[in-house]
């Protein structure tokens, strides 16, 4: 059973202390504030609390079940509403939780009523016009509104792992102009542009580049008799790309039947995966790739644990079972997660990690609920965890925690989600305003609605982009982008 945090928010304020449309009175301004202070002390209070005793707050699962972890301090919900410092009708950056446990109210940044953060001490910062993110093994790009490629991480030239140049902070890639999309693998990098055809540079031992040779390039080149092209995504050594037919063509690496063409060697060129119509979005990841087909089914092909209920790997595509209804897909290194209709998110393969989110480090052969994640509007699977970005700009991570790409301030590797924290030394508790997101194998980052990027996890070649190579567990800022 879980016991309920002792160190419950109690503010001292009174009706009479907030006029009814939550202005602030100069007479309530100095009680207000010393309130809030002692709201914050409190939270951290029980925050500290958890962090030395979390098992007294239930088993692992039952605290997934009622979304209680390091980061999620909880206060009663009619305690705030009677202190009126919750207008409900018109923030929604609180969040209220219906759990096993009863009504609980998790404290998300006080951006609206008297704990508000004051405007003038929010943190500003230069617009840099990033309208997308990739990011791949130990690399990660920005894609701004110009058509150009920003990068940093391990890199020379435009392409990561070729030579041993370390780029610490974002810099435009010279000769990569018109990019509309982005596709990172562990070696490679591949960009869409506007006319619908493909460019790619970096490591092609396995063909991974489809220009026909096995020749590693330090600048782009086209990958000759693609066209209408409408989405590309990047496995570790491979490339797939969805035309505007609807059709899949994948190319580089296929001892694991990543290329969907059956048991045959990997591919310089293109190829069709067979017996697939109706896609509407692929995903690739590691050594396995999926397709979002229009009837909200999956199929996928490659390495084992597919979601078809097998432990088996598959050559050609495979469809996922017990699944419907499917809007996104995501596949990380060992694992593949689906948004459903309802906002909520599935997810199967490998799960020891806790990459699965299901209050379990079981794998999962078919998709299995994440615990605790709803709203869910975008997800993005790296090489141990996955997040999903939430309807209200806020993200929630789960999985292998090594290196801090959960961005919730530990270590600690957990199998549900937990809210991402704010910048160090941010006015809010949570990051907010996301916009977009992409994981990397060990690392994070995020788009916000001010253009600017944030990264977090592994840094130990500068894929966190803000001049060091010092790991972050909580959300640092990318320099450079312009």
């Amino acid at each position: 059973m879980i016991r309920r945090i002792a160190m419950v928010v109690t503010l001292a304020i009174g009706a009479a202390s907030l006029p009814p449309n939550m202005a602030r009175t100069a007479s309530a301004s100095a009680s207000t504030s010393a309130s809030c202070n002692k709201a914050r002390a409190q939270l951290a209070a029980a925050e500290a609390e958890y962090y030395e005793n979390p098992s007294e707050y239930g088993t692992a699962s039952e605290r997934a079940a009622a979304k209680i972890g390091p980061r999620h301090a909880y206060a009663s919900l009619q305690t705030l509403i009677d202190a009126k410092l919750v207008p409900l009708s018109t923030n929604q950056m609180y969040q209220v939780i219906l759990a096993k446990y009863g009504l609980r109210y998790k404290l998300a940044p006080w951006s609206n009523g008297p704990c508000a953060t004051p405007a003038s001490s929010k943190r500003t910062a230069p617009k840099t016009g990033v309208t997308g993110l990739a990011l791949g093994g130990d690399y990660s790009c920005a894609v701004t509104d110009g058509t150009a490629a920003q990068c940093w991480g391990y890199t020379t030239l435009g392409g990561p792992h070729i030579g041993s140049q370390e780029q610490h902070v974002a810099a435009r890639l010279a000769g990569v102009t018109n990019v509309a999309q982005l596709a990172i693998g562990d070696t490679h990098v591949c960009a869409l542009l506007p006319n619908k055809s493909v460019d790619c540079w970096g490591g092609n031992d396995l063909g991974q580049l489809g220009d026909g040779t096995a020749t590693n390039r330090l600048t782009a080149a086209p990958v000759p008799g693609l066209s209408n092209v409408a989405q590309i995504s990047a496995g570790q050594d491979h490339t797939c790309a969805l035309l505007s037919d609807s059709t899949v063509h994948c190319w580089g690496d296929n001892r694991q039947g990543q290329l969907g063409t059956g048991p045959v060697p990997g591919s310089q060129v293109p190829q069709l995966v067979s017996g697939l119509s109706g896609v509407k979005a692929i995903a690739a990841g590691g050594q396995r790739s999926c397709a979002l087909l229009d009837a909200g089914s999956v199929e996928c092909w490659g390495s084992d644990e597919l979601g078809d209920g097998t432990t088996d790997g598959h050559a050609t595509p495979v469809e996922v079972s017990d699944l419907s209804g499917a809007t996104a897909i995501t596949v990380g290194r060992q694992h593949a997660c689906a948004i459903l209709t309802d906002k909520s998110v599935v997810c199967w393969g490998h799960g020891s990690n806790g990459a699965l989110g299901t209050a379990s480090l079981q794998d999962a052969l078919v998709p299995t609920k994440v615990v605790g994640v709803s709203n869910a509007t975008a997800l993005a699977a790296g090489g141990g965890h996955t997040c999903a970005l939430l309807s209200d700009g806020v993200v929630e991570c789960w999985g292998d925690n090594s290196a801090g790409q959960l961005g919730d301030g530990t270590n600690e590797s957990r199998p549900h989600a937990d809210t991402v924290d704010a910048s160090p030394g941010g006015k809010e508790s949570f990051l907010t305003e996301v916009t977009a997101i992409a994981a990397g194998n060990l690392h994070t980052c995020a788009l916000l609605e001010d253009k600017t990027v944030v990264c977090w996890g592994d840094n130990n070649v500068g894929q966190l982009g803000d001049n060091t190579t010092t790991q972050r567990t909580d959300p640092v800022p990318v320099r450079g982008l312009s």
